[in-house]
């Protein structure tokens, strides 16, 4: 059991994660834009395409993202984004749409552990790698939506994104109460002014936990951190303007319909729902994300070894106060959706609440073991065997390696590396870049004004691709054929067009 250290621990986690990417990052190099990638980043894209001046590239951007705020969406600073999505750069730079997924989620999350759990729990890189490893891998592996969140750029930017800034600037708040850097401030105010403008639930996770960090350092005893905290309203409210200039937007009046109003009624209603549903949500998730389960002693485990609690920096005293905020904050997140009361939402919002329920999860299970560690070691001055502590790591470690062995399919099924990897071997992946090239050759013709294309399947695995129709009115249609510049764009059947048209050479 000795053989099994922390270390070795840490590395084998880290190199199976890296491992469980590798399909999604095959993947990534197949991917392309769709839908509301192709309406948004048209006017940017037909500038590029007729060799525009950069006035005229960032005049198109403007009058789009005025038109869609005044029009249709209130997230102006997602908007400004989709008018700059990768495909308007090429259809295979588009490509690095998982990649920034990935940069922004397990970046952001490995960020804020390592900094927080660093500074008042411990220094034990072993321990901050595994917990980091944990987060990023069921964030990434088993995130609800795998194609809103990686593989589909308009969803994940709005969503992701600004989920891994918030983490960020949770991290500069902190340091700009240490050390009073006034560049941290800056920072968080510019990525605060940003997200005021992007997706809902990140809005409402930026200001509840700032609200909290300004309270807490605010009675601090410590004049400085008093003092700096105060500051801190500045970002607050930089992303309450932000927000507001989104939420008062007449496109969002437009789309809202009957539902877009505000009363006290109304507010009330959403926090009790929020939390019915946070509470029922998070039981869910065990369920959804059946491995998940198997995190939660190795989290015990790991935190009651590597975690000296006579060293740590955090009061464990308020395990019920603690508990409580962090099942308020995974709660919170649902508000939007519910005050939105919009039946069909989009696939990044349970993707948010995914990612807050799972930091909230691991946080709260990493104080609570702190907590009882405290009270039932240090208070009754009584210390665990060392190696009872070796044989329960190897036990545990043993009997996760069997019963994921047992378990097998039932635990992978919906996970984001194995639907890659169905995807591929299957063929799928190849039949699908087959057609995406063949109707990009037709697409890019300049013969052509009003466009016939053959009929995609619709085995597209992780990806999010819309269906093209017979009828040139449609959403989809419309967006391709205003992308590429025709007069119109539609979709038969692949057999009537081969019949009609010839086959490819």
């Amino acid at each position: 059991m000795k053989k099994i250290t922390y270390k070795k621990i840490a590395l084998v986690m880290l190199g199976l994660f890296f491992i469980s990417l590798i399909p999604v990052m095959y993947c990534s190099f197949f991917d392309y834009a769709t839908g509301d990638d192709l309406w948004e980043g048209a006017a940017a894209y037909r500038v590029l395409a007729n060799n525009g001046t950069i006035k005229e590239f960032i005049t198109a951007v403007y009058e789009w993202a005025k038109g869609d705020y005044l029009g249709w969406e209130g997230n102006w600073s997602s908007i400004i984004l989709w008018c700059l999505e990768p495909s308007i750069w090429g259809e295979k730079v588009y490509c690095i749409t998982p990649w920034i997924a990935l940069v922004f989620l397990c970046g952001g999350s490995s960020y804020f552990l390592f900094h927080y759990l660093k500074k008042y729990l411990s220094d034990s890189l072993e321990f901050l790698i595994i917990v980091s490893v944990i987060v990023c891998f069921f964030s990434v592996q088993y995130m609800p939506s795998v194609g809103s969140g990686i593989f589909w750029y308009a969803a994940m930017v709005n969503y992701v994104v600004p989920y891994g800034l918030c983490l960020a600037a949770f991290v500069w708040m902190d340091k700009f109460l240490e050390k009073g850097k006034r560049s941290y401030l800056i920072l968080t105010s510019i990525i605060f002014l940003y997200v005021g403008g992007a997706g809902y639930t990140p809005i409402v996770l930026a200001f509840l936990v700032s609200v909290v960090i300004i309270i807490i350092h605010a009675c601090s005893h410590e004049t400085q951190k008093k003092r700096r905290a105060y500051w801190l309203f500045l970002p607050l409210l930089l992303l309450s303007i932000s927000f507001a200039f989104s939420a008062l937007s007449p496109g969002n009046a437009i789309r809202g319909g009957d539902n877009y109003y505000f009363s006290i009624g109304k507010v009330v209603v959403t926090v009790l729902e929020a939390v019915k549903q946070g509470f029922f949500g998070g039981i869910k998730w065990f369920f959804t994300v059946r491995p998940l389960i198997l995190s939660l002693p190795v989290l015990m485990i790991v935190t009651w070894e590597k975690v000296d609690i006579n060293k740590v920096k955090l009061k464990i005293k308020y395990p019920l106060i603690v508990l409580s905020g962090l099942f308020l904050t995974s709660c919170s997140v649902y508000a939007p959706g519910i005050y939105a009361q919009v039946g069909d939402i989009s696939g990044g919002i349970p993707n948010s609440i995914y990612f807050v329920f799972l930091m909230c999860y691991v946080l709260g299970t990493i104080y609570l073991t702190c907590y009882i560690k405290k009270v039932f070691v240090n208070k009754k001055r009584k210390n665990i065997d060392s190696r009872l502590l070796e044989r329960l790591r190897g036990v545990i470690i043993l009997g996760e390696i069997l019963f994921c062995l047992v378990a097998g399919r039932h635990l992978v099924g919906n996970m984001a590396g194995y639907i890659c990897v169905e995807f591929i071997r299957s063929g799928q992946l190849s039949d699908f870049e087959y057609q995406m090239q063949e109707r990009l050759a037709i697409l890019h013709d300049p013969e052509i004004t009003n466009v016939v294309l053959p009929e995609m399947n619709n085995e597209q695995g992780p990806f999010v691709h819309m269906a093209l129709l017979d009828d040139p009115t449609t959403y989809t249609n419309m967006a391709t054929a205003r992308f590429y510049g025709k007069e119109s764009v539609v979709a038969i059947p692949r057999i009537e067009y081969y019949e009609k048209y010839g086959y490819p050479e």
